[in-house]
């Protein structure tokens, strides 16, 4: 995400993009991803309907793993723009 710091006074205030009248398919979409202890994915945002959670997580993976930063406790994040989420999600129509 891009931001603008401007500052106000004696205190900093973080512009963000929506504010400054930036474009919707720049927007960065943050997709969460939830495993099971077994490695399984048991949720993932912006998937689609036609896949199922582990499937959803290979697309990302195979086609934006740069993307990708674990988190603790079975989570992680996908940082993509909302062209590329909507480029791969054309992508999977012949899929599931």
């Amino acid at each position: 995400m891009s931001a603008k710091i401007e500052i106000v006074g004696c205190r900093f205030v973080i512009v963000s993009d929506q504010e400054q009248g930036t474009d919707m398919d720049s927007q960065e979409i943050i997709i969460h991803v939830r495993f099971a202890p077994n490695g399984r994915v048991i949720q993932i945002s912006e998937r689609p309907a036609k896949l199922t959670p582990n499937q959803w997580f290979d697309v990302l993976n195979t086609r934006a793993s740069a993307a990708y930063r674990p988190l603790a406790r079975g989570r992680g994040v996908f940082r993509l723009s909302r062209t590329a989420v909507d480029g791969f999600k054309q992508q999977t129509v012949g899929l599931g």
